[in-house]
């Protein structure tokens, strides 16, 4: 216990890193909090040598991808790039699966997040001081030309994309 105690403190005297964001600028971020985020899972602790890494898929990685600042501002980027020549919310849809995953979808798959883009538009659509709040994660600023409550319902199915096992997983 004491030994993950003193690296943990060892990870805390690591000095600032710079990141760029999705807009390319430059965000700074110490270096406990880039590792914390590791910690979570089964990766490896950097103090003996992992030849098989093991795969984790539990509630607890749902969640934390769902609830992670870092996750909630790709959505948002990723969410911005997919619309942007788009002339079709299937579209859209095809262009998210291109960009995370490298395939098109199956039918089902589209109908599935038509139904998850039209419920989260009618929620942001109701309270838009949400779909706000949503998007303010992240360092990345919001683009001043695109409709916020659009914008966060597109968001939302794209971070239901990168939580799928398929995205967070290499078989």
């Amino acid at each position: 216990m004491a030994s993950g105690q003193k690296q943990h403190s060892a990870i805390n005297r690591i000095p600032h890193h710079q990141e760029k964001t999705c807009t390319g600028e430059a965000s700074t971020h110490s270096g406990a909090e880039l590792s914390d985020r590791h910690f979570f899972f089964d990766s490896a602790k950097r103090q003996v040598c992992e030849v098989k890494v093991l795969r984790t898929n539990t509630p607890m990685h749902a969640l934390t991808v769902l609830n992670d600042t870092t996750y909630v501002e790709a959505a948002r980027c990723l969410a911005q790039r997919a619309c942007q020549s788009a002339q079709s919310e299937e579209e859209v849809i095809q262009r998210i699966f291109q960009f995370t995953l490298l395939r098109r979808p199956a039918i089902r798959e589209v109908q599935i997040l038509m139904h998850s883009y039209n419920k989260a538009k009618s929620t942001f659509s109701q309270n838009p001081h949400l779909a706000q709040e949503f998007l303010s994660n992240g360092v990345t600023p919001l683009e001043a030309d695109m409709d916020l409550v659009d914008w966060a319902a597109w968001t939302a199915v794209c971070l239901n994309v990168l939580n799928l096992d398929e995205s967070l997983t290499r078989e």
